[in-house]
């Protein structure tokens, strides 16, 4: 391991992680060494070794050598500030195994500079302590120790003209040397004669010290006397009696009604008194050394009040001071309180908790209410790949995904056209799916099919075989229902987000036989929109129109049906497979969407013969089918009208077969026979 074995941590030498409290073990082997001249086999108290380390310092050695990391200063910095309350004469945080003694001023020299030199080097400073040889030029005896110069704050011009630094713990003592007055400590005298000389240090409320200290020829030295504190005492009377009575926060005992506070500290102490049903008195007073002060002290009394909580929602609980005072499911009344600042807090399930500080006035009610803010909760949503997602009608990325920090509440989550509300609790998850099925949407695999055919009208031919991608397409036509709420948001928000950009200005997307006798029915087809509006709807969806050749695929199945459910005719036997037409007319208009199963594709799509006719994306040629790519095959660039597929509800069967088609412009009474589904890359 790196390092000097005899300086490591505990956790350092069986090779655990270490931190700062590593280095704080550190210094107190370099203290324990600076007070005794040997490091610390088998002992952790200076003391033992050197009588002359009093047990303050002791304990401030023990806790930094202590062998668990967690019972040590947690920093170095807490380490220098325990020296520190140490050198000012303050009882250090560390405590001592006993109790503390009356000191005479020699014996403490050595140790305080010991003390003075841990600070430093605490400090970030970086003396050494040296023992053992002669003083080399510019170094400096200190009680008997020899010390850096810089410890001792004196420095080496001044080392040689010879200088003494007389200083007390506490500072600001009155200096006399040899009788003479030399200021206040830390006081600098010049030009001492070598030889033994007498400090006296008086300061108030302090016992006057004397003591010796020589100096040799050019030497310079900083001894320091640490001054005892004089004793005083407070005679403290108390009106109510029985009232308790705290000295800089520690319990002193009940005056009855005098209270006898003796072994005080000369100084300024805060006093507490508290009693029941009476206001707390608390004051600093100044204890002179050797006298015992007198005061009274008369508490004034104090009422009671009554709080009335609600919190928004209700039904939280309350705690008054941590104590539980019941549920605001209704107004919670808390009566008899004495007078003063309540802290309340209001916690709820799914809610962050409430904290408030309410006063209470004696003989008054206070009215409080808690306004909760929900926590935050989160959905998970699954749905089809590429599906796009629009939350309370904003859109959001496509696909499966997690909302965090979702506002509790309802919510209305739109998946492509299909639109679910879910009610997420205050800081609850809840999953939500929408399937390729409740999307109302058909798998149509990738491959190969036979487009067109030699049967049928010269614009469906010749057959021949393409190769398409995957795709979703509708199971049903897109109902009145569905076109519905499309032109809400139309009327809301405007088509600029969904409109071609080839529709006519000014256009509505209101067909014009909306609302016409008959075709109104919420899930019939929807009639009479033209190509523009059916790409508007789709678009707003998160789909589009399928083009010719992928609704041919759907309609024919990869086995080139003449009809979507085979090659029986739509009436053979009890069988009726499409609202279609015979030879004695037609049904005389559409039917609710899905309502010939049994005319069901290969892949389950529904009504692509008759019920309405359908818009598909390419535009009509007559000769489209002579020619065009064999792989996702388009319809040509332009032309006069876009296709349509499937016939109506007045068709006859075999006008309509699966690959019959037809110009949009050509279509008998498109205002009533007119439609669309849609498709899309969905996974």
């Amino acid at each position: 391991l790196p390092g000097t074995a005899l300086y490591m941590a505990p956790e350092q030498r069986r090779g655990q992680a270490v931190d700062g409290r590593a280095d704080v073990y550190a210094a107190g082997v370099v203290l324990f060494e600076t007070l005794t001249g040997e490091l610390p086999s088998g002992c952790d108290l200076p003391g033992e070794l050197n009588p002359r380390v009093p047990p303050e310092l002791d304990a401030i050695v023990k806790r930094a050598l202590k062998s668990e990391a967690g019972l040590r200063y947690a920093k170095a910095g807490a380490m220098r500030e325990d020296l520190e309350r140490f050198l000012r004469g303050e009882e250090p945080l560390a405590k001592p195994a006993g109790t503390f003694a009356a000191r005479g001023s020699q014996r403490w020299l050595a140790v305080s500079a010991a003390a003075t030199v841990a600070v430093a080097a605490l400090g970030l400073a970086a003396p050494f302590v040296m023992k053992g040889r002669q003083r080399a030029a510019g170094e400096v005896r200190v009680a008997g120790l020899t010390v850096d110069p810089v410890l001792a704050g004196v420095t080496g011009a001044e080392a040689a003209a010879g200088q003494v630094l007389l200083q007390t713990v506490p500072e600001g003592a009155e200096v006399f040397v040899d009788g003479r007055s030399c200021g206040l400590s830390p006081a600098s005298v010049n030009g001492l004669a070598a030889g033994r000389h007498v400090a006296t240090f008086r300061l108030r409320d302090h016992a006057e010290l004397t003591g010796e200290f020589s100096v040799g020829p050019g030497e310079s030295i900083s001894p320091v006397w640490r001054l005892e504190n004089l004793i005083g005492g407070l005679a403290l009377t108390v009106t109510p009696s029985g009232a308790r009575v705290y000295v800089n926060g520690r319990d002193f005992g009940t005056a009855s009604p005098v209270l006898d506070l003796r072994n005080l500290p000369a100084g300024r102490h805060t006093i507490r008194v508290e009693s029941p049903d009476c206001r707390t008195w608390e004051a600093d007073i100044e204890i002179a050394g050797g006298r015992v002060a007198e005061r009274r002290v008369e508490l004034a009394k104090i009422g009671f009040g009554t709080m009335v909580l609600e919190s928004d929602p209700p039904g939280a609980r309350v705690f008054v001071e941590g104590k539980d005072a019941g549920a605001a499911g209704k107004p919670l009344t808390v009566e008899r309180l004495r007078e003063g600042r309540y802290r309340v807090t209001f916690v709820l399930e799914g809610y962050e908790p409430l904290e408030a500080e309410i006063d209470v006035t004696a003989d008054d009610v206070t009215t409080h209410t808690a306004a909760l803010v929900a926590r935050s909760s989160s959905l998970d949503l699954t749905v089809p790949a590429g599906a796009p997602v629009f939350v309370n009608g904003e859109p959001r990325a496509a696909g499966s995904q997690r909302f965090m920090n979702l506002r509790a509440g309802t919510h209305r989550i739109r998946v492509c056209d299909v639109e679910k509300t879910v009610t997420v609790e205050p800081g609850k998850s809840r999953e939500l799916t929408f399937t390729m099925a409740e999307l109302g949407m058909v798998r149509i695999p990738a491959g190969e099919f036979v487009m067109g055919s030699t049967e049928g009208y010269p614009d469906a031919v010749p057959a021949r075989r393409v190769r398409l991608a995957g795709y979703a397409i509708d199971r049903t036509e897109v109902t009145v229902r569905q076109y519905r709420r499309f032109l809400e948001d139309v009327e809301a928000h405007g088509d600029g987000a969904w409109r071609h950009p080839d529709q006519p200005a000014g256009k509505s997307h209101l067909p014009p036989a909306w609302g016409a006798e008959g075709t109104m029915t919420e899930e019939f087809p929807v009639l009479g929109v033209d190509w523009f509006d059916a790409y508007a709807y789709a678009k707003w969806a998160g789909k589009r129109l399928p083009t010719e050749a992928e609704w041919e695929r759907a309609a024919r199945g990869a086995s080139g049906q003449v009809w979507p459910w085979g090659g029986e005719a739509p009436y053979a036997g009890a069988s009726v497979r499409a609202n279609l037409g015979d030879r004695n007319g037609g049904t005389g208009g559409p039917r609710v969407v899905g309502s010939y199963p049994q005319g069901a594709s290969a892949e389950g799509v529904l009504d692509m013969a008759g019920n309405a006719w359908e818009w598909c994306a390419d535009w009509y040629a007559n000769d489209a089918y002579l020619g065009g790519p064999a792989e996702d095959p388009r319809g040509p660039s332009s032309g006069r009208a876009r296709v349509v597929r499937g016939g109506s509800f007045g068709m006859h069967p075999y006008l309509v077969r699966s690959f019959d088609r037809a110009a949009g412009d050509a279509v008998g009474d498109p205002r009533s026979t007119v439609g669309f589904r849609c498709a899309a890359d969905l996974k």
